[in-house]
């Protein structure tokens, strides 16, 4: 079964291998760890990194740079600028080249991937995505001086 180790067994195995000289196919066989897992946690023991855990693929965005993003996101939103999906994973690639983040996004497309947006929505679910609509001209209409004198004269009471 697939990460069935754990971490404190992975780290006696690096310690038995690097402190005692044990054999990494003795090591992963004695704290039941994949030999291709210990080489790879060797390999960064040796190159002064720490050893931990972590299955999957690594994130292109940490949490505080996702969290920034979803910031960015929402503030569109609220200043009623529609995004679409494709639209965020633009946005996504464009936030990556600013700031200097490695990424395996599309340099054709300037886009991030359909399965890193799904990941994406799936981690933040405040984020509802609609296909931005049109003004109705009925809508349009309604939007003229007068109207918005009269909701800017009723928001001045309301905040005071």
């Amino acid at each position: 079964m697939r990460g069935a180790w754990s971490l404190e067994n992975l780290q006696q195995a690096v310690r038995s291998v690097l402190m005692h000289g044990k054999s990494e196919k003795k090591a992963a066989s004695d704290f039941g760890v994949p030999r291709q897992t210990l080489r790879r946690h060797l390999e960064k023991a040796r190159n002064g990194d720490g050893v931990e855990k972590v299955l999957g693929r690594p994130r292109i965005l940490v949490r505080a740079d996702e969290d920034e993003l979803v910031g960015i996101i929402i503030n569109m939103e609220k200043r009623l600028f529609g995004l679409t999906k494709m639209d965020i994973r633009q946005l996504a690639y464009r936030y990556c080249e600013v700031n200097n983040i490695k990424h395996n996004f599309s340099r054709k497309t300037e886009s991030a991937a359909e399965d890193w947006m799904a990941g994406f929505l799936k981690n933040h679910p405040e984020l509802s995505l609609r296909k931005p609509e049109p003004t109705s001209l009925a809508g349009a209409g309604g939007f003229n001086k007068e109207k918005v004198s009269r909701f800017f004269d009723a928001y001045e009471s309301v905040m005071r």
